[in-house]
């Protein structure tokens, strides 16, 4: 609590811890089911192999934010006085949070992080701060090949969700409804890409992420079950707690993402 009362205002701690909450309450009416292309991409299962990038929707933050704290995930926030409240509460949930934009600091801080020798992976909403909607700015890939980690592209749904007026019709479970994540395969990001390389990945990716968020809306909408679906644990540990016999999941049998 230290280090939030030096990085946020009492006001953006206290609305910070309020969030928090909140959104811990609801998680507990939620059912969670996670599906998977490559189930060492989830940072929230012992099988894990990283670091990674993570690529989702803006209008989804909630699933991610809930599930992958105490992951050794680190957010890209924006630094948009606004964005300080989530930031606040994300570090509640168990994120590391770097404030700033690749074009404003983020990158760099990020780097700075990689060459200490932290294992580190970062979640972005892809498509944030300000849209437009499901159209996948470079920040992602830009960071992938500066970090020479791969890309995961990740599609969420929930079912009959309330959704905000607002630029990415953001999306709110309702309580005790189903909630679904599928995560994609790894996309291996050269180092050091050219700008046609850079819109070539951020168009594969985009249109990956675009299939994976369809087909989880789908799954949320239905009561199917999926192969190797993962139920997740309402109150998640850090990596250092878990042990390596705690594996409770299977691996998805998935087809191949035709996206280019």
């Amino acid at each position: 609590m230290d280090r939030l009362a030096r990085r946020y205002s009492w006001k953006t701690r206290l609305l910070g811890f309020g969030l928090e909450r909140g959104m811990r309450l609801l998680a507990r009416t939620l059912d969670f089911q996670v599906a998977h292309y490559d189930r060492t991409t989830d940072p929230a299962l012992p099988g894990y192999v990283g670091p990674c990038v993570y690529a989702f929707w803006h209008e989804y933050l909630f699933f991610p934010t809930i599930t992958w704290g105490h992951c050794d995930v680190t957010a890209l926030a924006s630094r948009h006085r606004d964005a300080a409240v989530v930031s606040c509460a994300s570090e509640l949930l168990g994120f590391g949070i770097v404030r700033g934009s690749t074009a404003r600091g983020g990158a760099t801080a990020l780097r700075k992080l990689a060459r200490s020798g932290v294992v580190l992976s970062v979640a972005m909403a892809s498509d944030g701060p300000r849209g437009p909607r499901r159209k996948m700015a470079p920040g992602a890939i830009f960071l992938a090949s500066q970090l020479r980690s791969p890309v995961i592209p990740v599609g969420f749904g929930y079912e009959r969700p309330w959704r905000v007026s607002s630029w990415d019709r953001f999306a709110l479970p309702r309580p005790g409804s189903r909630v679904r994540g599928i995560m994609g395969p790894r996309i291996e990001v050269p180092p050091e890409l050219s700008r046609a390389q850079l819109d070539f990945y951020c168009q594969r990716v985009n249109n990956i992420i675009n299939l994976l968020t369809s087909e989880a809306e789908s799954w949320a909408a239905s009561r199917t079950r999926r192969p190797g679906q993962v139920r997740f644990p309402r109150q998640r540990q850090p990596h250092s707690s878990r042990h390596s016999g705690d594996d409770h999941c299977g691996t998805r049998q998935a087809g191949t993402l035709r996206a280019a």
